[in-house]
């Protein structure tokens, strides 16, 4: 999650949508003023975060847009954005991530149905069942929709790290997973376009 007050945006950051990417890149821009939070361990990228403590509390990198308008009410007229991914991709992504971090067992099709986590994340950046961000990116088109984003924020943005985007061309997804994925994210799909 980034707050900066220096160029007047705030990033909501979703998970498993190359969060960490474009928190590194957006980082050289930044002021010693801004909110950045911590990027996760694994990832090894140079970044530094600073100013990511508030009421000796560490911000959430997935922070929701709603908490982070109380704890920054000065941003409301910033420019907000944040990334989604198709439904089934961010899906798979999320039970093999979580998998090899031994948070999950079982088969995919049993996350699928019966985890407690489903990777939906648009009450992230929704408040009432409405987006409160001005903009989402597309995974699948991250690299564009960075640079038309950087237009609009007078800032020569590009994405060079390299987005960790998983081989999951040979996994096949049956209907039956794919009409429940759908289900889940219903109100997300709304505004992502991901539903048609």
């Amino acid at each position: 999650m980034i707050v900066s007050h220096k160029h007047r945006f705030v990033f909501i950051k979703t998970r498993k949508t190359g969060g960490s990417s474009i928190e590194h890149a957006l980082s050289e821009y930044c002021g010693k003023d801004d909110v950045l939070t911590p990027l996760p361990p694994e990832v090894k990228i140079p970044y530094l975060p600073r100013n990511y403590m508030k009421n000796d509390q560490m911000l959430d990198p997935h922070l929701s847009g709603k908490k982070i308008l109380e704890l920054f009410p000065e941003t409301k007229d910033y420019t907000w954005f944040t990334v989604e991914r198709h439904p089934y991709t961010k899906t798979i992504s999320a039970y093999y991530y979580l998998k090899n971090n031994k948070a999950v067992t079982g088969s995919l099709d049993n996350f699928i149905f019966n985890s407690e986590y489903h990777p939906a994340d648009d009450h992230l950046w929704c408040a009432e069942g409405k987006p409160i961000v001005d903009g989402i990116l597309r995974f699948e088109h991250l690299a564009e929709d960075f640079k038309q984003l950087g237009k609009l924020l007078e800032l020569p943005l590009e994405l060079n790290a390299q987005l960790n985007k998983g081989n999951y061309d040979n996994l096949e997804l049956d209907e039956h997973q794919k009409k429940h994925i759908m289900k889940l994210f219903h109100n997300s799909n709304k505004f992502t376009g991901y539903g048609q």
